[in-house]
């Protein structure tokens, strides 16, 4: 019986997404786990950095995978 991952590892259809939409899905989802750590968690204490400083980090970088993947699909990379 074939390995489920074998083929992720070969490049198969194994379940492998395109580096344009898998830069895609990590921007969306970095900028919507960073909007709602900047948005929501204003009075949470935690000990060396606060969690709304985490979600503005996110939420940049997000927004800069968005940018990377619509430039990868611009010029045809992705």
């Amino acid at each position: 019986m074939r390995d489920v991952s074998e083929g992720a590892v070969r490049g198969g259809a194994g379940g492998r997404l395109r580096p344009g939409t898998r830069h895609l899905l990590e921007g969306a989802g970095m900028l919507v786990v960073g909007a709602a750590l900047w948005l929501f968690t204003g009075g949470v204490d935690t000990p060396v950095i606060t969690l709304r400083k985490v979600g503005v980090v996110l939420t940049f970088l997000g927004a800069g995978q968005l940018l990377y993947a619509g430039y990868g699909a611009w010029r045809g990379k992705g």
